[in-house]
């Protein structure tokens, strides 16, 4: 399995990844939304790749922060999809942790998650009201 950046090419195996994991458009069409939306620039893309197939897709895009007197960026990691007859092999922690390691290797030191609690505190997430943050949704 191949983790790696996605390119521009990638677009429409990213979309088609989404649709099998979602069963509908409405997530890969924001998908590709996101990966277009130049104010969400930079984004981080990641794809896995087996034999020539996509296997998972992460997305994580830039957010900035303001309210205590300064801006602080961050990412948000949403959403993350691995086709079902590829799940339960590691293959959405690896694109996790793949990353946040290059988001870190970048000084990127807050990323919030938009998804399933129980899924992302395996991963070493914590709800962000325990920091006394508010998700930003705008």
């Amino acid at each position: 399995m191949i983790f790696r950046k996605t390119i521009e090419t990638d677009l429409e195996e990213i979309m088609r990844v989404h649709r099998e994991v979602f069963r509908e458009d409405d997530e890969a069409e924001l998908t590709a939304a996101l990966l277009k939306d130049l104010s969400a620039a930079p984004v981080l893309s990641l794809i896995a790749v087996e034999d020539d197939i996509s296997a998972g897709h992460i997305l994580f895009t830039r957010i900035i922060l303001t309210g205590s007197g300064k801006a602080v960026s961050g990412y948000i990691l949403a959403p993350l999809a691995v086709v079902p007859e590829q799940q339960d092999r590691g293959i959405g922690g690896r694109l996790i942790r793949k990353g946040l390691e290059l988001l870190e290797d970048d000084g990127v030191e807050l990323v919030f998650v938009l998804g399933h609690p129980g899924y992302y505190s395996k991963h070493g997430f914590i709800p962000a009201g325990r920091h006394g943050l508010d998700v930003p949704m705008s």
